[in-house]
């Protein structure tokens, strides 16, 4: 049989594998671990999938087995360490798969300094090393499996394409499903595909050590915030990050948009898609969040087709298109010589009149003839008045 050998400096103790709760971790932000329970939800994996490790303290075996014990009439693996019965059981973390098992393994061999990660063959005997501890795990298909796809569990030995306070990134070749670390560590869980994958030196995780959804946006929209360079900035928007950026720019972001706009970048924003559709940016390449599309056009860097307006009534959420042909509409208005200033647009309704202001849909469906005449038809008396002085 194949065993998986995990060495590390310091020796481990008894308690540490069934005193939950207990960990000398928790308030030192350099480990990875935290809560106490990792090594026990680890051992019971182990135990009901047939792979009971050999653990060594030194050159002292702990000793791993379990008593099979009736509750409610029902057999269950207690666990037992060193000949005594804990309250551990085999059907704890019922949930876990193999890679987390293997993780909390790892993890904790990472936090005590000197790690290392082999394989060997059908040991004669198992035997430990001096201050070191030593684990043998029988290996079975799923835990070769983490093994031979170890990138995708493990970020260290990974190429960091930037590296910033918050984390850092690593840039794909091929787009695959996204995966989260903390602190080299899978703890994400995505169907996403995407061409970029981050490692946060801190994001929230639960007693799996599992983060949520909310918890890796806000981790990513902390790191584009935090000096990205153009091109990685560039590579982030494009791979439809679109719900982790942050909802206002910073100086750094807009910086970077700048930048992107030097380089021939074409900007859009999903108010934009949402109202109007694509053709009211011309060949937009990028998707930004709608506060930084608004802070750009009120830097006068983009063309900004949401009109505001001083007049009261005007259309509400009316966006400027200027997509509809209205020649004929104000030939058929010419001979009354009022001054109409036309806006054309998407909005709810065909046609609406305010003062002087006329809003056109640029989905009208009746003629020219038709149109102009509501325009006149909904003029205020008093327009008209000021127009005939």
């Amino acid at each position: 049989m194949n065993y998986l050998v995990i060495e590390n400096n310091g020796l481990i103790e008894p308690e540490d594998l069934y005193l939950i709760g207990s960990s000398t971790k928790r308030n030192d932000d350099t480990k990875i671990g935290m809560f106490g329970s990792g090594w026990k939800f680890a051992l019971a994996w182990l135990m009901r999938n047939d792979c009971l490790p050999h653990i060594f303290s030194g050159e002292k075996k702990i000793d791993v087995d379990f008593n099979l014990v009736l509750h409610r009439n029902q057999p269950v693996r207690v666990i037992t360490i060193d000949g005594k019965e804990t309250s551990l059981t085999s059907e704890m973390g019922m949930k876990w798969t193999g890679w987390m098992a293997l993780r909390e393994i790892i993890s904790n061999a990472i936090d005590e300094g000197g790690y290392s990660v082999n394989t060997i063959w059908d040991p004669r005997q198992f035997n430990g090393i001096e201050n070191k501890t030593t684990i043998f795990i029988p290996m079975n298909n799923e835990l070769a499996n983490v093994l031979r796809d170890y990138n995708n569990y493990f970020s260290f030995e990974r190429t960091v394409s930037f590296e910033n306070e918050i984390g850092k990134i690593f840039i794909k070749q091929q787009p695959s499903e996204m995966v989260i670390y903390r602190k080299g560590i899978r703890c994400y869980d995505t169907t996403k595909v995407t061409s970029s994958d981050f490692d946060f030196n801190e994001i929230d995780i639960n007693e799996s050590r599992l983060a949520q959804s909310y918890s890796v946006q806000y981790a990513v929209a902390d790191f584009i915030s935090n000096n990205v360079p153009v091109e990685i900035f560039r590579h982030i928007l494009k791979d439809d990050f679109i719900n982790y950026l942050p909802q206002a720019p910073n100086e750094s972001i807009i910086q970077n948009l700048k930048e992107l706009l030097l380089l021939g970048e074409i900007y859009t924003c999903p108010s934009l898609q949402g109202i109007g559709g694509i053709f009211l940016v011309k060949n937009p390449t990028i998707m930004i969040p709608n506060e930084w599309y608004s802070t750009l056009a009120e830097m006068g860097l983009i063309e900004n087709p949401f009109e505001k307006f001083m007049d009261s009534g005007a259309p509400k959420n009316f966006v400027r298109t200027d997509n509809k042909n209205i020649d004929g509409i104000k030939y058929y208005l010419r001979g009354l010589n009022l001054e109409y200033d036309f806006h054309v647009g998407v909005f709810d309704g065909n046609i609406t009149v305010s003062k002087n202001n006329v809003y056109i849909n640029d989905n009208v469906k009746e003629s020219d003839i038709d149109v102009a005449a509501s325009i006149v038809y909904n003029s205020s008396r008093s327009y008209f008045l000021t127009q005939m002085k």
